[in-house]
């Protein structure tokens, strides 16, 4: 299918303000559209916080406001990745709890989500209602259509205020106000480098193949240098990161954050096959939808049945969609090629999240296809535009229905679905917290995602919470399989979930190792170690009370 290609790039300041006004337009229904998206956005993802990430970025701004947080934990006094999102949102965590905190970030980032996909959407489609549903339909595709892991709605961290300003500048771009759209998209890389240096490049190939306007260009070049400068602020940190470490280091904390610990998000393909059998066929169905889509908009086209929607912008959020589907072509053949070969070059390639784009560029493109096919037809009074808005709000009620029932009937935080028991592991950690000293160093279960957020106590490491630096990274692979190293029955090497899997003696060693003050471990296993405190499916061993080895 060939893609319509526009050689202009009307700029004028005239139809700018008419950009403006159709946007403009009726603001009160706009502002009700936007709410409406983002009680769309709740019930999809108002899980009790902390969200898995939550526990991670959050603990992190509190630690940078007020090192005296958590000292001494591994994790949050490794080198930062995101200062701009912890300089600029963290002051938060200073004057709230961690709980309120993320609230407020939540309802913030989903606001501006709401915000720039409403004035994109209005772009395309002026039709008032079709915002809210190809909102809804996206925001029901990414989770269920996506292949590496990626998601647009949840909690409150880096990558969503990243992806609120790439709406944003894409919304610009369609508006023709390209210098808007380049800063925005720098601020977008300023909070979260891949996810907005990606869509500038993406966005950047999309105007030179398609629209090839050279004489253009001069007039958009104070917005490339000023987002480029902005980029900077994410890029630089980034680059930091990975020049504070011999060479040879960076290349194996490469190979341990791309294959040992990120492998879904960064080298799908050596997932097991039972995973790449659960995420293959929905990817497929969420591709199939995209070009089926493509495919219908193309004969309406042709019969002229395509009034009133805006199809040279539709067209260029498609193509965003498929260059986005490019990179992850480009990363599985660079996993497929390189990742037996050599997996230190595959990895140093990978890690720059291919397949995340497409995750939610191609929903993002079916959603505004299929609702312009949907009020195309509607507005003809055809049969078949009724079914098609039945069928869509029918997906959409299972879909977001789905997950609001579910949360009402076992309201859990995203980041304790992990351990078995959640009541006792807060319990646990609120026992951690109120009779423990400030700086007491523990060693915790590897599911326990929110222990410093609910413990307020440091870790000697965390599995879910690897730093950014290269040293780090080999020091987290050290500590976790020194930590977590057990055998299966066959004697090939695994990592357990519960330290009491693997002996009060290990545990007493690791803890004089790292020189931990306590053990948390299952009831399940106990050991015999001194016992500081218990409930029904958790033990806290007094390390401190160890005799002094000979």
């Amino acid at each position: 299918m060939q893609f319509p290609v526009s050689r202009t790039l009307p700029t004028t300041s005239n139809q700018a303000d008419e950009t403006n006004q159709r946007w403009s337009a009726g603001w009160p229904a706009a502002a009700g559209e936007t709410l409406l998206i983002v009680m769309i956005f709740f019930c999809l993802a108002g899980d009790p916080p902390p969200a898995v990430n939550e526990a991670h970025y959050l603990s992190r701004c509190r630690h940078w406001w007020n090192p005296e947080w958590c000292a001494g934990d591994f994790f949050l006094e490794s080198q930062e990745a995101h200062p701009l999102f912890v300089a600029s949102c963290g002051w938060l965590t200073k004057f709230c709890s961690l709980s309120a905190a993320a609230w407020i970030g939540r309802l913030a980032t989903w606001l501006a989500i709401a915000a720039a996909w409403r004035r994109l959407c209005w772009l395309i489609i002026p039709q008032r209602g079709a915002a809210v549903l190809s909102a809804a339909v996206m925001a029901v595709l990414i989770p269920r259509t996506e292949f590496a892991g990626e998601w647009l709605i949840g909690g409150f961290e880096a990558k969503g205020v990243a992806y609120a300003l790439v709406l944003f500048g894409l919304g610009s771009a369609l508006g023709n106000n390209w210098n808007r759209a380049w800063l925005a998209l720098g601020a977008g890389s300023a909070y979260h480098a891949v996810v907005g240096g990606w869509s500038t490049l993406l966005l950047f190939a999309e105007w030179v193949l398609w629209r090839r306007c050279w004489n253009g260009f001069r007039k958009m070049t104070l917005g490339l240098v000023g987002g480029g400068l902005l980029a900077l602020l994410g890029v630089l940190p980034a680059l930091r990161l990975a020049a504070s470490a011999p060479v040879e280091v960076e290349l194996e904390a490469n190979a341990v954050y791309v294959f040992d610990r990120l492998p879904h998000h960064l080298a799908p393909l050596s997932e097991p096959a039972e995973w790449l059998a659960e995420r293959i066929p929905r990817h497929i169905v969420g591709l199939a939808l995209f070009a089926s889509g493509l495919v219908t908009m193309r004969r309406l086209m042709r019969r002229n049945e395509f009034d009133g929607i805006d199809v040279d912008r539709l067209w260029q959020m498609c193509r965003f969609a498929v260059l986005a589907l490019g990179l992850s072509v480009i990363g599985l053949t660079i996993e497929a090629m390189l990742s037996a070969k050599s997996q230190l070059l595959a990895a140093a390639i990978l890690k720059y999240y291919w397949f995340r784009l497409a995750d939610v560029a191609v929903p993002w493109a079916s959603a505004l296809v299929w609702t312009a096919i949907a009020v195309a037809l509607v507005r003809q009074r055809r049969l078949g535009g009724l079914t098609l808005l039945v069928v869509m709000l029918a997906l959409i009620g299972y879909g977001i229905g789905k997950p609001a029932i579910g949360r009402m009937r076992a309201p859990i935080a995203p980041a304790d679905r992990g351990v078995l028991d959640p009541e006792a592991w807060q319990d646990v950690c609120e026992w951690a917290r109120t009779e423990t000293e400030p700086q007491a160093l523990f060693l915790t279960p590897r599911s326990g995602v929110s222990f410093k957020w609910r413990a307020e106590r440091p870790e000697v490491v965390n599995y879910k919470d690897i730093p950014q630096s290269a040293v780090d990274i080999v020091e987290w692979r050290r500590r976790v399989r020194a930590i977590y190293g057990g055998v299966d029955p066959f004697g090939a090497p695994l990592l357990v979930g519960d330290l009491g899997e693997l002996g009060g003696q290990h545990v007493a060693n690791v803890g004089r190792e790292f020189n931990a003050d306590y053990a948390i471990a299952g009831a399940w296993n106990p050991l015999s170690l001194p016992v500081a405190y218990r409930n029904r499916a958790y033990v806290v061993y007094d390390l401190r009370k160890l005799p002094t080895p000979e």
